[in-house]
């Protein structure tokens, strides 16, 4: 059995599930230390995931290696394995079939519903958060390198494509349970969800989704101003830029930015940092002083005087209560 392969079966065997993950981790320290590749896909995402399927109210099947994660018949039960409103940056291309019941999540700050038997298709560098979801929620899941995804998608199959996909999630488990574990047909199935799903995608009703529907003039120059605060907000955050970006005046762009959606152009911009201030002080090491010069913030005390405005925590706080 290869190197990794061992890694996955043995890091989520039935008898891991309710090991603390630092033991588990450091258990296979050896492997990890191996294999720089699937160090790096354990994101801020998959490992908060790890984190939480240990938990005895956790049921499902799920799998994990260098190529992709995959999971089957995910409930959430009693808690939740991502965190309400907590944001998360999914660094790979995701399938997301809803099988059961409904689900909100806001990706790159606009909100998408979908409810069973649709499936989201998420690009690499999306922000997600979770809003709201059903109590008969669950999902199957996988994800893939980041390739051809653009843009956030919702696709509506028929219940025969469904089928089939839903039957694709099983053969990947199959295979990842197969021993020994051979990449090369995880590859080959990944291939044929992909040409399935462009079945899909070409066939749907619902194309690349700009949810809702823009019905006006107005409703687009929202859709678009959202887009680019989600772009640029690391650096830039002032009105003239946004208005200058879509060729409007600036007055006339926030009027109509609060008249749509109820937000201030300031309110949108500090949501989209606050996103990436908490990404980093929940994923990484760095510094404050250094969240804060990615992030374009004049010093370090600014930085956490806008933290604590926007989250009532201070830096500190939030790192102590969520890392």
């Amino acid at each position: 059995m290869q190197r990794y392969g061992l890694l996955c079966f043995e890091l989520l065997s039935e008898t891991s599930f309710r090991c603390p993950l630092t033991q588990i981790l450091r258990k296979k320290k050896a492997y990890i230390g191996r294999n720089a590749y699937l160090c790096s896909m354990i994101n801020s995402l998959t490992l908060h995931f790890l984190s939480r399927i240990r938990d005895e109210h956790f049921e499902g099947r799920v799998f994990l290696c260098p190529q992709c994660f995959v999971c089957v018949d995910m409930i959430y039960g009693e808690r939740e394995i991502m965190d309400p409103h907590q944001p998360y940056r999914v660094d790979q291309d995701v399938v997301c079939r809803v099988h059961t019941g409904s689900i909100t999540y806001t990706m790159n700050l606009v909100d998408y519903t979908a409810h069973a038997g649709e499936t989201f298709l998420i690009p690499s560098g999306t922000i997600v958060e979770m809003q709201e979801r059903s109590a008969d929620y669950a999902i199957d899941a996988c994800s893939f390198p980041p390739r051809a995804l653009d843009s956030v998608q919702l696709l509506s199959p028929s219940r025969e494509d469904d089928d089939i996909l839903c039957q694709f999630f099983e053969v990947l488990w199959m295979k990842a349970n197969a021993q020994p574990f051979h990449v090369e047909s995880v590859d080959r199935i990944h291939a044929a969800m992909q040409a399935h799903l462009a079945d899909i995608r070409h066939e749907s009703e619902k194309q690349p989704l700009s949810p809702p529907r823009a019905s006006s003039r107005r409703e687009e120059v929202l859709r678009q101003f959202i887009a680019l605060v989600w772009k640029h907000s690391k650096q830039q955050r002032t009105l003239g830029f946004y208005a200058d970006q879509l060729h409007l005046a600036p007055h006339y762009l926030g009027d109509m930015i609060k008249a749509l959606s109820g937000q201030t152009v300031k309110q949108w911009v500090n949501r989209a940092v606050v996103q990436e201030v908490k990404l980093r002080l929940r994923y990484t090491h760095k510094s404050f002083a250094e969240i804060a010069d990615e992030l374009n913030f004049p010093n370090p005390s600014f930085f956490a005087k806008f933290f604590k405005r926007e989250t009532c925590f201070t830096p500190t706080e939030y790192r102590q209560r969520w890392q």
